[in-house]
């Protein structure tokens, strides 16, 4: 959205194009920029962070929640409906014993990799004619590895 409001007081509000490829880099890296919040929850470093994580006892549907509902067998499914949400430190040490057993942080170094790989390819092929790209490449390398 600021982007896009700044493309607008730039005077490019009839460059559909720019637009389109804006939008096409800026919302996956919005949704990566979400996953690694989630990720950092309950993986961060709370010294870095700041924050101590809270997403297992508070019961949001985070992406690792959402990963572990997709790759865990009838059993897995019971312990997480059993005690994910609930606000005991031993209930959150089940979960997260069974993101271990899921490889849910493998499973998000996956995502990550692959997801920067797409958003610089993406960010390679925008046409300097149009758009400076290197105001994506800023964004995605703020973001990127990020600790907090």
């Amino acid at each position: 959205m600021p982007v896009a409001l700044a493309l607008l007081l730039c005077g490019e509000k009839d460059n559909k194009n720019i637009f389109d490829i804006s939008r096409d880099i800026l919302v996956p890296m919005g949704v990566y920029f979400q996953v690694q919040d989630d990720y950092l929850d309950l993986y961060g470093d709370v010294k870095l962070t700041e924050k101590l994580g809270t997403s297992i006892k508070d019961n949001k549907r985070s992406r690792l929640v959402i990963k572990a509902f997709e790759k865990c067998d009838s059993s897995q499914r019971k312990i997480l409906d059993l005690h994910h949400g609930k606000k005991s430190d031993e209930d959150e040490l089940v979960v997260k014993k069974l993101y271990q057993d899921l490889y849910i942080q493998s499973v998000f170094q996956q995502y990550a990799e692959k997801t920067e790989s797409t958003l610089r390819d993406l960010i390679s092929k925008v046409d300097t004619s149009e758009i400076n790209p290197e105001i994506f490449s800023s964004f995605l390398n703020k973001i990127s590895h990020r600790q907090k």
